[in-house]
């Protein structure tokens, strides 16, 4: 039997391929000309600083809006600038701010918005600085930790050397505080109550105090490990001495058992 010859006309796939050709060679010229234009060259750039909704900063004091400076950008080609670089260069200058998002907006101008960090603690350092819910150390302007309601910690001064606004120390006692604070803010029975301070000098034996009123502070002695089980074991605790909170000098959370200290020895548990 003889085999049948298939003719395959290439014009259409030619033609094809020279159209596409022509598409990209017009493509390239229309963006060589573009970057060349001054049509597309930066008039200004639309910067908006935003605040994470419920932050304590935002409560703190009336803030004057931070001085950014992008001015350099004002000229350059828009096509030409690279907004990822320039995000990452932005993210070392400004340390205070969680997320920088450049935009384009066509044809001449450039959007930059600024998010600002959501604070969860001041540290007490060689100075003050505020640390982040992802343990990231920052400030802000001139607002003092003072000026908020912010968890104090100490305990860090032997295990972060030279803190930088910006910088991030993954070192268990920062871990630490972190999670004592964001358990006892979780926690339904116990949000209410205010963590004025964390010390984890000593992670074994780490501690934190809650003002209970306004003028009513105790000490929790916590540890590390089984945070959260820790939290829910205290809220049982403070319900079951409600009518006794003024004489408890502390409760150790340490063991198997929890241990509450009177101020009156004669009451023990």
């Amino acid at each position: 039997m003889k085999k049948r010859k298939i003719s395959v006309s290439l014009k259409p796939a030619i033609g094809l391929a020279i159209f596409l050709a022509v598409i990209s060679l017009l493509i390239i010229f229309l963006g060589l000309s573009a970057r060349k234009s001054d049509f597309f060259k930066i008039k200004g750039v639309i910067i908006r600083q935003s605040q994470i909704k419920g932050s304590p900063l935002v409560l703190a004091v009336p803030q004057e809006p931070v001085k950014i400076d992008l001015s350099y950008l004002v000229g350059q080609n828009i096509f030409v600038v690279d907004l990822g670089s320039e995000e990452k260069r932005l993210s070392l200058a400004y340390p205070g701010w969680r997320q920088i998002k450049l935009t384009r907006v066509m044809p001449n101008w450039l959007h930059a918005n600024f998010v600002q960090r959501k604070p969860a603690a001041c540290v007490k350092l060689y100075r003050n600085f505020f640390l982040d819910d992802q343990g990231v150390f920052f400030d802000v302007g001139t607002i003092d930790c003072a000026q908020t309601k912010l968890p104090l910690v100490f305990g860090l001064e032997g295990k972060v050397f030279g803190a930088r606004p910006g910088s991030k120390y993954n070192i268990k006692e920062v871990a630490l505080a972190l999670e004592i604070i964001k358990a006892m803010q979780s926690n339904r029975a116990l949000k209410r109550l205010s963590v004025i301070s964390v010390n984890v000098s000593d992670a074994a034996n780490a501690s934190f105090v809650i003002g209970l009123s306004q003028d009513l502070n105790m000490e929790v002695k916590i540890g590390q490990g089984f945070i959260n089980d820790k939290i829910n074991i205290l809220s049982s605790v403070l319900a079951q001495v409600r009518n006794d909170l003024a004489k408890v000098k502390y409760i150790d959370l340490r063991f198997k058992e929890p241990v509450i200290k009177f101020t009156e020895e004669k009451k023990k548990r």
